[in-house]
């Protein structure tokens, strides 16, 4: 698993095509669609968490 908290666009970006062609799991730490246009916290992780 890998978290960051503040990341820009061209930071996570290309990562985000990769991880998610490998059939991972990308998203925000709140849980929200990636949004491509401003800095957000990101989260990547190899399946999704049990609750």
């Amino acid at each position: 698993m890998f978290f960051e908290v503040r990341l820009f666009p061209f930071d996570y970006a290309a990562a985000a095509l990769i991880i998610k062609e490998a059939g991972r799991i990308v998203g925000t730490l709140f849980a929200d669609k990636i949004n491509y246009f401003k800095p957000c916290a990101v989260l990547a992780a190899n399946s999704e968490p049990e609750l």
